[in-house]
């Protein structure tokens, strides 16, 4: 809110629903490569916008994350659904548009696992949000403190430097490159 620009450093998907115009994903690659990942990269890959990952997600399922979404569906499938108006992100099966109630009638009684799939993909962006449990302020709070002392771990870290330094010229992120030596440390072999 401040103007801000925030950078999440992952290889997690479920990162790339908070994309937007001032938050971008970092996502490290194979060979020490990085990609900057925006709404249009997250589209291309996805066939969605990053306002629509976890609703993705709650349909096809995500194995690292252990919730299996609905039974034979994968990524074209949950695409072609969202397509068509089924949104996790509505609470009663009975309020989507009734094409999508006619096309997809045998998920109305996987309607509550498709619900509860969605609120394990979704990532929050308030602290006001319904499933934190009481007291998740000051945890959330000692978490971040605690964040702060972590680095990233790799095999060769000037290799890792150099190549994160040529990603930040190369997408005009000069700000992280001053500081790029606090992410990464020698991880042991």
């Amino acid at each position: 809110h401040l103007g801000w620009k925030s950078f999440i450093y992952s290889s997690d998907m479920d990162f790339w629903q908070l994309v937007d115009d001032r938050v971008k994903v970092i996502r490290s690659a194979k060979g020490a490569k990085f990609q900057l990942m925006d709404a249009g990269r997250i589209k291309t890959e996805l066939g969605v916008g990053p306002s629509s990952v976890a609703k993705l997600k709650a349909l096809m399922g995500d194995s690292s994350d252990n919730y299996p979404g609905l039974s034979g569906v994968g990524p074209k499938r949950a695409l072609r659904m969202i397509c068509s108006g089924v949104d996790p992100s509505v609470p009663l099966f009975a309020d989507l548009p009734q094409s999508a109630q006619n096309t997809y009638p045998e998920v109305r009684a996987l309607w509550s696992s498709v619900r509860k799939y969605y609120r394990l993909a979704l990532i929050p962006r308030s602290a006001n949000y319904e499933g934190f449990p009481a007291g998740s302020a000051d945890v959330l709070r000692s978490a971040v403190r605690d964040i702060s002392a972590h680095r990233l771990r790799c095999f060769n870290v000037a290799k890792r430097m150099d190549s994160f330094a040529r990603f930040c010229v190369a997408y005009d992120l000069r700000e992280l490159l001053s500081c790029r030596h606090q992410f990464f440390t020698e991880r042991k072999k």
